[in-house]
């Protein structure tokens, strides 16, 4: 991560329809608990809620269930379960799919980490009593089936999480009713003794505030403060500065700008599933109720408005943006502003196509509704 980004993140991290009956925050909130807070100063913490997925599907995930997914790709579970054949993956698990309730991954490789989050600590406590039988041993609490990192493609199989396309050595340890699989030991046992995790801070304050936006969350991505900032305020701008120094310069960017996002703690961008079909929720938090009433409208013009014209020539096919709508929500800790775009109504187990266009600006860091004091 540049120094820029570091030092924005020290300062911003302190301090078709169908109804479903799940609390709609619960989950992601339940798998922010398991990420180490840290972890949102590096690339996006990733989300699946398998219990949607299965609502919505009328039985356990499979791989034709999972095409509506477009964030669980690095995700050990997801990623097996979309490819194994027949009772493979329960094989090499020890648990059938539909014990799978959420999923989450965070980091990237080689230090990707991949947490399951399953029915019941004895599902969990299942698969830790079937890994010696998969070539699992065990050392300082964890479970490992090889050397650190090592690599494989004779063992490569698909269908099976612990070895995958790669043949990759997996790393497992487990906690209460969450497994944590990663590729290093180190890894894995620093994000079972965690002592912050995300479920503190921004990232819960604006996971709260998806339950007030309606619906379920069944897939989503959670980000640090740094997302958006490229638009407003280059990143080489902060070079060398102190933390105070760097939110001087981005007030300054943002005062010349004129409108724009505020700064914000943390996001997140969610696939939501309403009672009339799938929709785009984007929530950002902000501590200061004040800074929340003026991102809720900045982000619907932004979003309405489009990527920045050198993004739109990458996307010269892409679907104008539907109109969104902004709100703001009073969550314990503060507030979030938090814009809905109502995808239309489409089969429950397809591509939510405001989300899909949201991700592809997301993974060239130009997501419109979230440019950092810039004008539409």
């Amino acid at each position: 991560m540049p120094v820029s980004r570091a030092l924005l993140v020290c300062l911003m991290l302190a301090g078709h329809g169908t109804t479903l009956a799940a609390a709609p925050e619960a989950p992601l909130r339940d798998a922010l608990a398991t990420v180490p807070a840290a972890a949102l100063a590096g690339a996006p913490v990733r989300f699946v809620d398998l219990a949607v997925v299965s609502e919505l599907a009328g039985g356990p995930p499979g791989a034709s269930h999972l095409k509506r997914i477009v964030v669980g790709q690095d995700m050990a579970p997801l990623a097996s379960l979309a490819m194994a054949k027949g009772d493979e993956w329960q094989a090499a698990t020890g648990i059938p799919p539909q014990a799978l309730v959420f999923a989450t991954a965070f980091g990237t490789p080689p230090n990707a980490v991949s947490v399951w989050g399953l029915r019941h600590a004895d599902d969990a406590a299942a698969v830790i009593a079937h890994l010696p039988d998969q070539d699992f041993s065990r050392s300082r609490g964890v479970f490992s089936n090889g050397k650190d990192q090592a690599m494989n493609p004779a063992a490569r199989a698909p269908g099976n999480p612990w070895r995958g396309l790669m043949g990759r050595t997996a790393v497992v340890g487990a906690k209460d009713r969450v497994l944590v699989q990663g590729f290093a030991s180190a890894d894995v046992r620093a994000v079972l003794n965690a002592r912050a995790t995300a479920d503190d801070g921004p990232a819960d304050l604006a996971a709260q505030a998806l339950a007030a936006a309606g619906g379920n969350v069944v897939q989503a991505v959670v980000f640090g403060p740094t997302f958006g900032l490229d638009g407003g305020t280059h990143p080489a701008a902060l070079l060398g500065k102190s933390p105070a120094q760097a939110r001087q310069a981005i007030d300054a960017a943002m005062a010349t700008a004129g409108t724009g996002v505020p700064p914000y703690g943390a996001g997140v961008l969610a696939d939501l599933q309403r009672t009339e079909g799938p929709a785009l929720a984007i929530a950002l938090a902000y501590d200061d109720c004040t800074l929340a009433q003026a991102a809720a409208p900045a982000m619907a013009a932004l979003w309405q408005a489009g990527p920045p014209a050198t993004a739109r020539k990458a996307d010269a096919n892409a679907p104008a943006p539907l109109p969104g709508t902004a709100e703001v929500h009073t969550v314990d800790g503060g507030c979030a502003a938090v814009l809905t775009v109502a995808a239309g109504q489409s089969e429950p187990t397809a591509i939510n196509p405001a989300f899909g266009l949201a991700m592809q600006q997301f993974h060239r860091r130009q997501l419109s509704a979230i440019r950092i004091g810039q004008a539409p």
